[in-house]
């Protein structure tokens, strides 16, 4: 349990360190070594969690959004899932416009679908 909870917490400092970078450049200028360097772990612990940054980026969505949405029943309480969707896009229009410019929309397709 332990080391469930250490790895979590390990994974969520590099995605905020990934949303903080955002900010202020491209997704597609971000490095893993940039990554790593600003949140103060070494290389082979980012590849222990993520394969390279777009399975970084795929695990953030699915941690802050869609994992969340998977849990509100669609059929009795779609106007929730819907408003609580709507407001994280608002709140995370940066990181998705990040992405979105660095990869495209039809990369950004195939990126969502397997997922939703």
């Amino acid at each position: 349990m332990k080391h469930e909870i250490t790895t979590y917490n390990t994974k969520k400092l590099i995605s905020n360190t990934l949303k903080a970078l955002m900010r202020t450049k491209p997704f597609s200028k971000i490095t893993v070594s940039e990554i790593i360097s600003t949140c103060k772990i070494n290389r082979k612990t980012f590849y222990y969690h993520f394969e390279d940054i777009f399975a970084l980026v795929k695990w953030m969505f699915e941690e802050e959004a869609i994992e969340v949405v998977k849990h509100f029943n669609l059929f009795m309480d779609y106007e929730s899932s819907i408003r609580f969707v709507m407001q994280y896009v608002d709140e995370n229009d940066y990181i998705i416009s990040c992405v979105y410019d660095s990869i495209g929309r039809d990369a950004m397709k195939h990126f969502f679908m397997p997922i939703l």
